[in-house]
């Protein structure tokens, strides 16, 4: 099998190329679908408000795929979700009131293959307000809850991972219905009313300035952007370097000469 793994700071675009010929034996194929609402669902003004998912001394945190993001969120079911840059073991807070709905915390595989999309370990919480908050790609073995226990807003659920479709460790959050927990995703909002946006970074009150370089080399989660950006300062200062190293002496009539 043949893997591409392309590091780009947030917000931009790269075209790698094409794929052609049949697939092979190995292809996973994935059959998309039209996105269609949910048969019901409550009040937008029951979504909005929600508690932050991740503490606030850990923070802040690097949105990496927002609503309809293109990697893993033009599917129905996840259209609507948020992921969050985050180290493993970040602890995973409730978004609000309500009851241990499902645990499932057996897999321990991680990585990019399309198969692992099926593959992840998650939490769900049946909010009292009548909405299911699925918390994905949490570590095996780390749930501090059970089934059918009461949990309120804040409260530890289990810690943060990297299992099943995951670049990298971050905190996939989406919400449904609960009375069609399987359907489309509905939208929402954290706090006074702030949706995360992919290349920003949030903390519990909204939207904050990136942390310094200093800062980032502190929490491995934020690695990848700082090693990028790094990479980029690196090369402005060459371009810089050489052009100053171009200049042209007075008796030379125009141009730089080698």
């Amino acid at each position: 099998a043949i893997t591409f793994v392309v590091v780009a700071d947030p917000m931009t675009a790269v075209r790698l190329g094409a794929i052609e010929g049949p697939p092979t034996s190995g292809f996973f194929a994935i059959e998309m679908e039209r996105l269609q609402a949910p048969a019901s669902a409550p009040s937008l003004q029951d979504l909005k408000g929600l508690g932050f998912p991740l503490p606030e001394e850990a923070g802040p945190y690097l949105c990496t795929q927002g609503v309809g993001g293109h990697l893993t969120h033009f599917f129905p079911e996840s259209y609507h979700a948020i992921d969050l840059r985050c180290a493993n073991h970040t602890p995973v807070l409730s978004m609000g009131d309500g009851i241990v709905k499902e645990i499932a915390e057996s897999h321990k595989c991680g990585g990019i293959h399309a198969a692992n999309l099926a593959k992840w370990n998650s939490i769900s919480v049946l909010l009292f307000s009548g909405v299911i908050v699925d918390y994905l790609h949490i570590m095996p073995g780390t749930a501090r809850v059970k089934v059918g226990d009461t949990v309120r807003r804040g409260q530890v659920l289990c810690e943060s991972g990297d299992i099943g479709f995951a670049p990298e460790p971050h905190l996939h959050v989406e919400i449904h219905s609960a009375a069609d927990p399987d359907g489309a995703s509905l939208p929402w909002s954290f706090g006074e009313g702030f949706v995360p946006v992919a290349g920003c970074w949030y903390s519990s009150t909204g939207e904050v300035p990136p942390p310094s370089e200093k800062s980032s080399k502190a929490r491995p989660g934020t690695m990848v952007l700082s090693k990028s950006r790094r990479r980029l300062q690196r090369l402005e200062r060459q371009k810089r370097s050489e052009r100053r190293s171009c200049q042209c002496t007075p008796d030379l009539p125009s141009g730089c000469q080698e």
